[in-house]
């Protein structure tokens, strides 16, 4: 099921705990106080503490689509390499 996204779509200001408890409620991602504090920093473009929401869902989005580019590369790669492949049984089979 696709994730919820409202809570990230209200444009709350997200402080640690309550980021936290929407990452694993609506992502199912559990992160350790070390990961959850990197994750804040990065996000954290104010540096006051707290994440905003829309800036934690550009994020989001684009890591989905690194992802999704990153899939489609490694499919046309293996496409080729099976291509490759049968081109050469081919040539041994002559």
């Amino acid at each position: 099921a696709a994730p919820e996204l409202r809570p990230f779509k209200e444009g709350a200001h997200l402080d640690p705990p309550l980021l936290d408890h929407y990452l694993r409620v609506c992502f199912r991602v559990r992160l350790t106080p070390g990961e959850l504090a990197a994750l804040v920093g990065v996000l954290d473009t104010s540096g006051d503490g707290l994440v905003d929401a829309s800036e934690f869902l550009n994020c989001f989005y684009k890591i989905v689509r690194v992802e999704q580019r990153r899939r489609h590369e490694d499919e046309r790669g293996a496409i080729v390499q099976r291509q490759q492949a049968e081109e050469r049984l081919k040539q041994k089979q002559q």
